[in-house]
């Protein structure tokens, strides 16, 4: 009788480990989901106020420039400006995005699984 109250024990410490296992998962999860999707906003709102500010520069620029070369021409050169910055985005988005955002993700990861062990 002892040999099967002990494997009864045994299967419901099991239970309670796979369990409590399962729980930790979770909330490992929701705790990495939480940093990546506040990251990610800090980011676009950081990138949104750069916009307006590169907005404000451009329409600075352009104030000053019509004022020598007329306004289309300002005009025309903002939006040279602007084409030539998203070129360089463009030509630049491994480096600028794809890389920091994989290093950042390596990071969340790595360290949360040190601080675990």
């Amino acid at each position: 009788m002892e040999l099967k109250e002990d494997f009864e024990s045994l299967a419901k410490d099991v239970q309670e480990y796979l369990k409590r296992s399962l729980d930790n998962t979770k909330l490992t999860l929701v705790e990495e989901l939480s940093l990546m999707i506040g990251n990610a906003l800090a980011t676009m709102i950081v990138t949104m106020m750069l916009f307006v500010a590169l907005l404000f520069i451009l329409a600075a620029m352009v104030a000053l420039l019509s004022e020598v070369v007329g306004f289309v021409l300002a005009m025309l050169i903002a939006g040279a400006v602007v084409v030539i910055l998203a070129l360089l985005v463009y030509l630049l988005r491994s480096r600028l995005f794809i890389d920091g955002i994989v290093g950042h993700l390596c990071r969340i990861f790595i360290i949360k699984k040190r601080e675990h062990e």
